[in-house]
């Protein structure tokens, strides 16, 4: 059986004499092959630059689009809550922001008072009167980050618009 060493060298061999090479112009040509990847290899891995590339700007933008999503995002939640004071019947002053007269007590609110908050829907609001049952009425308003979904920012969004009415 031939080693692996020796078949190459006959491949190497066949070929220069199928091509009409000389042994010297095999040398040069192996010479290039060495430069040419050496000369990927520094500039793939940065040797002539000596320091790793610098993501600032890409981390930077995607901070940005992540700003823009988040603004666009409170824009949906605002109109949503826009339309649903309107469909109630409630008057948009223009100069007024809508939110700040929205006030849910939490242990009398219905499906619809719950929706009308900012980031609350339907699945939200059925949630937060489930567990309101289950534990037979709130009686302190951080009870609301027990339910499922309900983080702590969407909390700090909520929490000047949701009260409890005290037990005399």
């Amino acid at each position: 059986m031939m080693s692996a060493k020796s078949y190459w060298k006959r491949v190497l061999f066949y070929w220069t004499q199928h091509l009409g090479i000389s042994r010297m112009e095999v040398k040069f040509i192996s010479f290039l092959l060495v430069l040419v990847t050496l000369a990927h290899l520094a500039i793939s891995y940065e040797w002539f630059y000596g320091k790793p590339f610098d993501y600032t700007k890409e981390y930077e933008a995607f901070n940005e689009s992540v700003r823009l999503y988040h603004a666009q995002m409170d824009s949906i939640d605002s109109t949503r809550v826009q339309g649903a004071l309107l469909a109630a019947g409630a008057s948009i002053d223009k100069g007024v922001n809508s939110l700040d007269s929205i006030r849910v007590e939490m242990n009398e609110a219905n499906l619809q008072d719950w929706v009308k908050l900012p980031g609350i829907g339907e699945v939200y609001a059925q949630r937060i009167i489930s567990y309101r049952e289950q534990i037979n009425g709130f009686t302190a308003l951080e009870q609301l980050l027990e339910v499922k979904g309900i983080g702590e920012k969407r909390f700090q969004k909520l929490k000047p618009m949701i009260y409890l009415r005290e037990v005399q």
